[in-house]
């Protein structure tokens, strides 16, 4: 993996103070130790990737706002999650594994970067359930028109 594709797959806000990974620039990435790149390509290679993430999600609560519960991190049910919960279930243990060396936002904000293509918007995770769900029907309407 090349530094710049390294950097597609960490490109979050960084804007956003609560993204742990959104720190890193093109010139700090320069400036990382060989082991911390070697960390930042080994999380790259454990990420899951998800084919068609938001058809999924779709899938799974059958476009249904009930299903999204976005005022909180926790998964109340199987069929209930925030939308970064749904990303984090779909993608079964490396999800979770994921979920527990960062938290929920970051570990969807990373299989999202894997699994997407890199112009893709990510979601708010801190949105109402209506604009959650609405974003996850038009990203699933837009996989299906790939």
């Amino acid at each position: 993996m090349t530094n710049d594709e390294l950097l597609i797959f960490l490109g979050t806000d960084p804007s956003d103070s609560r993204d742990q990974l959104a720190w890193l620039s093109r010139d700090q990435l320069a400036w990382l130790s060989g082991d911390q790149l070697a960390w930042l390509k080994e999380l790259q290679e454990k990420t899951p990737k998800l084919e068609l993430p938001y058809t999924q999600i779709m899938q799974a609560t059958n476009g249904c706002t009930a299903n999204f519960d976005m005022s909180s991190w926790h998964h109340s049910c199987n069929t209930t999650h925030c939308a970064a919960g749904w990303i984090v279930t779909k993608a079964g243990e490396a999800g979770k594994t994921l979920k527990r060396e960062f938290d929920t936002p970051t570990a969807a904000r990373l299989i999202l970067r894997k699994s997407c293509p890199a112009d893709w918007p990510l979601p708010n995770f801190y949105a109402k359930n209506d604009a959650a769900a609405a974003f996850i029907r038009a990203m699933a309407a837009k996989e299906a028109a790939l």
